[in-house]
């Protein structure tokens, strides 16, 4: 569930349909809420704020919920009527972040599918993913079941007729549901450790899918987090959730009102059959799982990984603390030089990204060495080359003086810019920024602000 904090472009090789109508719509929210405030960019994050929210919700309303068969859905009435204190908040605020986060999981798939964030060093945080994916749906159907309204019985009678149709259980789990009086105190403490036990596994398959991350995005920014909560508050306060008719196992639920992020699963194998069901998530688990190894990404043969050259490398470990995917370690070197340690590429989970040769304290361009050498370095890229593209760059903006950096710069003339691809509106404001700085720096103390057409002018000889 973790967004990978560099930005890739997808491969050449995948229909541009699906990448282009990403590309539109998180422009589309770039626009609306900045790019740092876009939830199409932090996916994940928002996906472990929403668990957070739901484990929250649910401690709380564990404590006022009667574990008691015969007592269990008189104890969601009474939370539901503010009985018990915010009762009815916390249970629709637990049943909304619930249904909230099944959709921004299945968006953070289809989304690092379309990006192709599935192959090669990202294979591991895919498979995790896929066995976390299943975890959510189970433990949110688990939880309709407490409330042991019509709902309940009905999600519960065909989670058993599901798994009837597989020849280990042979049509025996439904028997448990045939007289009105059959469920008991025993069962509803299998359903609540079920309830607990989920999730906790959903926690630690949370956990093992970023370990193949450093830095991984598990907090969305703080207004993106705050501006959910609220959303989700008020979602609850103008529709709070309410229980249906008690169960009955001597009836049938009759027409019923389903929560389809969860339910939806019912209402196939209603139509279909609960064998067809089957059919259906084993092949969408099959082909989510076979497509790290069977895709024309996963086939395609792996760029070069970044190379250490051990005569360069001095042990500083910056390389080893600034990889995102932890591909880095520091081991004893093997040529008896000093220092003793020196990087080591994992090329499984390298990602190209060329942090660590930018990390790498002699990989700066402006050295005047005339044969820079780094570290570390990317073998597609190499740092000279960097070098000699970014001196015919300047070459071409500054005409024929040969450039150098200069020893000292204002802090007034420098401007770091937090930006991402894509974000015109952040840079250009953040140019905009310094322009008027430079252009009031320039201008002597107590003259007054030019006038707009002035000021337009100097913005024109600024550029």
């Amino acid at each position: 569930m973790s967004d990978s904090p560099i930005a890739t472009a997808p491969p050449s090789w995948r229909a541009p349909l699906p990448v282009a109508l990403l590309d539109g719509v998180e422009r589309l929210f770039d626009r609306a809420f900045g790019q740092a405030g876009n939830p199409w960019r932090h996916l994940g994050g928002l996906a472990f704020l929403l668990f957070w929210i739901v484990a929250a919700t649910g401690i709380y309303v564990y404590i006022g919920f009667d574990t008691r068969a015969d007592s269990a859905y008189a104890s969601v009435d009474r939370l539901s009527s503010n009985a018990f204190p915010l009762g009815s908040l916390a249970r629709s605020l637990h049943r909304y972040a619930s249904d909230a986060l099944v959709l921004v999981t299945l968006l953070h798939v289809a989304r690092e599918w379309a990006r192709g964030r599935y192959a090669h060093f990202r294979r591991f945080s895919w498979l995790t993913g896929v066995f976390a994916l299943w975890l959510v749906f189970a433990s949110g159907i688990g939880g309709f079941w407490l409330v042991w309204d019509r709902l309940a019985q009905y999600s519960l009678v065909a989670t058993t007729e599901w798994l009837d149709a597989l020849p280990v259980f042979g049509g025996t789990l439904i028997r448990n549901f045939i007289a009105p009086h059959a469920v008991s105190d025993r069962l509803f403490s299998l359903l609540i450790f079920l309830h607990i036990g989920l999730p906790l596994a959903l926690l630690a398959s949370m956990w093992v899918h970023l370990q193949r991350l450093s830095r991984p995005a598990s907090h969305p920014p703080r207004a993106l987090a705050f501006g959910t909560l609220a959303a989700l508050t008020l979602l609850c306060l103008a529709r709070p959730v309410a229980s249906d008719a008690p169960a009955a196992l001597d009836t049938a639920p009759g027409v019923l009102q389903l929560d389809w992020f969860y339910l939806g699963f019912h209402a196939f194998a209603d139509v279909f059959s609960p064998v067809a069901l089957w059919v259906a998530v084993g092949g969408f688990t099959l082909l989510l799982v076979a497509l790290p190894y069977s895709a024309r990404a996963a086939r395609a043969a792996r760029p070069a990984t970044a190379v250490v050259d051990p005569r360069n490398c001095n042990g500083c470990a910056r390389c080893f603390a600034d990889c995102p995917y932890a591909a880095i370690t520091m081991r004893a070197r093997t040529d008896r030089r000093s220092p003793t340690l020196q990087a080591v590429v994992e090329p499984e989970l390298c990602a190209r990204c060329g942090i660590c040769a930018g990390a790498c304290p002699s990989s700066t361009p402006f050295r005047s060495a005339a044969d820079l050498v780094t570290g570390i370095d990317m073998p597609e890229a190499p740092v000279h080359a960097l070098r000699a593209t970014l001196e015919a760059a300047l070459l071409r903006i500054a005409g024929s003086r040969e450039p150098h950096l200069r020893a000292y710069v204002p802090r007034e003339r420098v401007r770091v810019a937090w930006v991402g691809r894509g974000d015109t509106r952040g840079l250009a404001a953040a140019l905009q920024s310094l322009r008027e700085d430079l252009i009031a720096a320039r201008r002597p103390t107590g003259t007054p602000p030019p006038k707009r057409t002035e000021r337009n002018r100097n913005r024109s000889a600024v550029r």
